[in-house]
């Protein structure tokens, strides 16, 4: 089955694949974030549209294709072209063998913990289930005033849809902020870490009150405004 980009915007012509969050031969289910999509407009996590292994990706991180390019391939759980059905196939092992080697494997190689990233996205994910949220970011080139920034928000949020809250997360350490609606929270705007004058502005949106458009351009008024 292929898995294509989807048009994010109207306007929308190509976008840039920056990450895949799954690799060949992983199980993916319908509804999971599979590739981080860049484009002029807005960054998004696209999700993978059925079940299945995803079984080749035929588009590399930093490429940049139009809409409607088949980014990968996924095969049906057990069916024919799934990597982990040829290899069981090619390399059939006894029942109690397999799990033999299993249970070694594991006592000599347990899972390292969680990292604080695949934490982060976790949570994102777990959130999307409940709430259909969007996420756009913005660079910015200057020192960013926190209290500049409450109030860009607040004008822009008045300015773009009735009764329209936005909240004001303090800077992230990291670079890059993820933050993660709430049930009742229309937007949260998360600034990161300062880098060498370089700051990363995310804003997390309900689609049901912001389409992704419309967000990025919030978002850009409130990185123009914000900046000292």
């Amino acid at each position: 089955m292929d898995f294509e980009l989807p048009k994010l915007a109207d306007t929308l012509v190509e976008g840039t694949v920056s990450r895949w969050l799954k690799k060949p031969g992983e199980v993916v289910r319908k509804g999971e974030p599979l590739v981080e999509i860049e484009t002029d407009k807005v960054n998004s996590e696209i999700e993978s549209p059925f079940d299945g292994v995803l079984n080749e990706i035929l588009v590399p991180e930093g490429e940049t294709v139009p809409v409607g390019q088949v980014l990968a391939r996924i095969a049906q759980p057990g069916g024919a072209g799934s990597p982990a059905t040829e290899s069981e196939a090619a390399n059939p092992a006894p029942e109690s063998e397999a799990a033999n080697r299993a249970t070694v494997s594991e006592a000599a190689n347990p899972a390292p913990a969680a990292s604080r990233g695949s934490r982060v996205a976790e949570h994102v994910r777990q959130a999307a289930r409940t709430i259909p949220q969007g996420v756009c970011v913005r660079e910015l080139l200057g020192r960013l005033d926190p209290k500049a920034l409450e109030r860009a928000a607040a004008a822009a949020a008045a300015a773009a849809a009735d009764g329209l809250a936005i909240a004001v997360l303090p800077a992230a350490r990291s670079d890059l902020a993820t933050p993660a609606l709430q049930p009742g929270q229309d937007a949260l705007l998360a600034p990161g870490g300062d880098r060498d004058g370089r700051t990363y502005l995310t804003l997390c949106y309900d689609r049901r009150r912001l389409d992704d458009h419309t967000a990025d351009r919030l978002l850009a008024r409130i990185a123009e405004d914000a900046i000292s």
